[in-house]
């Protein structure tokens, strides 16, 4: 698989991958094009959201390393299960009570 990286000439990467997504060529089978994005450097970090957005959210969610140990990665998901299912909890509890007015 072919790849390359383009940057801007003088523009050199900054701060660490935050998310990353493959693309297929449709016109050109087994060639791809891959694109990174980059945490924003401190001088943005701050000042940057995702349009429309109040609260600062860019829209990608984090990530954890999949090499730590298989106890601490359970009981990350746990941990993040036990979150989920608390907001759709109180999600419902409104929503019932919405029902009932």
């Amino acid at each position: 698989m072919p790849t390359a990286i383009r940057l801007p000439r003088g523009i050199k990467p900054s701060g660490p991958i935050m998310a990353e997504r493959r693309f297929e060529l449709t016109d050109r089978l087994g060639e791809y094009v891959l694109v990174r994005v980059r945490k924003p450097i401190k001088t943005y970090e701050g000042s940057l959201r995702w349009a429309g957005d109040k609260d600062g959210y860019l829209g990608f969610p984090k990530t954890y390393p999949e090499h730590l140990p298989k106890a601490l990665l359970r009981k990350l998901e746990k941990m993040i299960e036990r979150e989920i299912s608390a907001h759709t909890r109180k999600l419902e509890a409104a929503h019932q009570r919405r029902q009932r007015q």
